[in-house]
């Protein structure tokens, strides 16, 4: 009997022995993320396969055996009080030194609201922008929390946040471009947590000039109409009509101020012009274009007129050579034989004048022809039809329009 007993107890001891000897050991640290400092009475639940949990102690330290073996995985979760919890898997190591430690870091949460405040402006103009649509945004975009700008530009919202944190606050406005911007929150001190915006106009990413062509030779600054203005930008030609005062107004990218910005003007019957402006951002940019009217046909003009006196002094000698030869029929007249030499003489001049004038003429409606076909054609095909200056400026409106809507 004593025998049997023996043996039973040797067996249970073996046992237990054994089934300790498949426990694992896990120990960790959970501190605190921003101060690293150590998280006492924190709670580790560990599931093992049923939930279980054990306590850190004042080193922030924790211990927990499992029965679970090497390879396998042990969810783990940590809380705490006024600390965000936190959860996550692990993959058990055999046994062996510094072997399954599992640390956690846990972030704090503080009741205490922190008041975001700032001021809204106009970019240029740094006058308030009233009614502004101030957002605190999540990293996916969505709004959580919005106030209004009041007339004075001010707006101010509070948002419990722990220190340290990154938010992103956007801000909105009928006719300006969004904005948005990031800030680290320091400390609950409202003069810590100011963010101002300047925010920028959609017409305002544009400079606009206005530019009148007037004639270079009048004394008085008479506008010329119907003049095309030809400038370049993001590789492409823009063109325009200057209208019935000569005026047009133009927008190019703000980017491109503060750099000499070449304008072309050109107009059949005048010479081709243009100006290199510096286009500024400050303030309204106004130029004047001169343009000089191309002398008209003076070689053809003079041909012609050469060839019209001509004609009329042919016309001349034939007529005196009419007089000349009815003398010549008087046969009462003594000079008979004179006046007929005569006559034949003008008229074979006035033949000559004729000949020469039509010659004259003929050949300075040529040059006229051959010069006007070579302007036609230097003005020809060079710009791309625009309607008016009414067209253009709906163009460019839409053009803005599309540009802000890609930002």
């Amino acid at each position: 009997m004593h025998l049997k007993q023996l043996l039973l107890v040797t067996t249970l001891i073996l046992a237990i022995s054994t089934g300790v000897a498949q426990k694992l050991v896990i120990t960790g640290m959970v501190t605190d993320t921003l101060t690293r400092a150590a998280v006492k009475g924190a709670t580790v639940t560990y599931y093992d396969p049923t939930r279980k949990s054990v306590l850190t102690g004042a080193d922030g330290s924790y211990k927990i055996t499992t029965t679970l073996g090497p390879g396998d995985l042990i969810r783990m979760s940590v809380n705490a009080p006024n600390y965000v919890p936190e959860e996550n898997e692990f993959t058990l190591a055999k046994p062996g030194a510094n072997r399954n430690v599992f640390h956690f870091k846990i972030l704090k949460i503080i009741d205490q609201k922190i008041t975001m405040h700032g001021y809204v402006r106009d970019t240029f103009t740094k006058t308030p922008v009233p009614g502004a649509d101030v957002s605190y945004i999540n990293s996916a975009g969505q709004k959580i929390q919005s106030t209004q700008t009041d007339s004075e530009g001010y707006y101010e919202f509070k948002i419990g946040f722990e220190k340290g944190a990154i938010i992103k606050v956007r801000v909105n406005a009928p006719l300006y471009i969004p904005k948005e911007s990031e800030h680290t929150i320091i400390n609950p001190n409202i003069d810590a947590n100011r963010l101002d915006f300047d925010i920028m106009k959609i017409e305002d990413q544009y400079i606009k000039a206005t530019i009148t062509v007037i004639d270079g030779k009048s004394k008085k600054r008479k506008p010329i109409p119907g003049v095309q203005l030809k400038y370049d930008y993001w590789n492409r030609t823009w063109d325009t009509l200057s209208g019935p005062n000569g005026d047009v107004m133009i927008t190019i990218p703000r980017e491109l101020g503060g750099e000499p910005f070449e304008i072309r003007v050109q107009k059949p019957g005048y010479r081709e012009n243009k100006i290199s402006p510096i286009l500024r951002t400050d303030k309204p940019n106004t130029f004047d274009i001169p343009l000089y009217r191309l002398p008209r046909f003076p070689w053809s003009a003079s041909l012609i007129t050469l060839g019209s006196a001509t004609i009329a002094t042919g016309g001349i000698m034939q007529l005196q050579a009419s007089q000349n030869y009815n003398k010549y029929l008087d046969f009462n007249n003594a000079e008979r034989e004179s006046d007929l030499s005569s006559a034949n003489r003008l008229r074979g001049g006035a033949v000559i004048a004729y000949g020469t004038g039509v010659i004259a003429i003929a050949g300075g409606l040529i040059y006229r022809f051959y010069q006007q076909k070579e302007e036609a054609n230097r003005y020809s095909g060079s710009f791309f039809p625009v309607a008016s200056t009414t067209t253009q400026r709906q163009f460019q409106a839409g053009f803005v329009y599309h540009f802000s809507s890609k930002r």
